[in-house]
């Protein structure tokens, strides 16, 4: 994941994210973020994303942190880490659908 925070530190913390949610992280929790899907891919080390794909789902999760809250995000991708068969760093749509669940 340090493509997706590379990428996301190049691009200004993901600026699209402002037209495309009705709330925006905090820089206090756009660093958390960034530090729990840090923590999150060291447990995927062959794992490797492409610029647009890191680009895009660093955007996703962060919607998912501004729509759920990044506590709550935090609990589902670290659920993650012990869900059996779960072998591939999580889609941000997995985390939406657990995320839902959860509400």
């Amino acid at each position: 994941m340090q493509q997706v925070r590379e990428i996301a530190l190049r691009n200004g913390e993901s600026n699209k994210l402002e037209a495309r949610s009705e709330r925006r992280l905090s820089d206090g929790e756009s660093q958390e973020l960034t530090v729990l899907l840090d923590q999150i891919a060291a447990h995927y080390p062959h794992q490797t994303f492409g610029e647009e794909t890191g680009e895009i789902w660093r955007e996703a999760f962060e919607m998912l942190a501004a729509k759920y809250g990044t506590q709550r995000l935090r609990a589902v991708l670290t659920a993650c880490l012990i869900k059996p068969g779960q072998r591939f760093f999580p889609h941000p749509a997995e985390a939406a659908e657990d995320l839902e669940v959860m509400m």
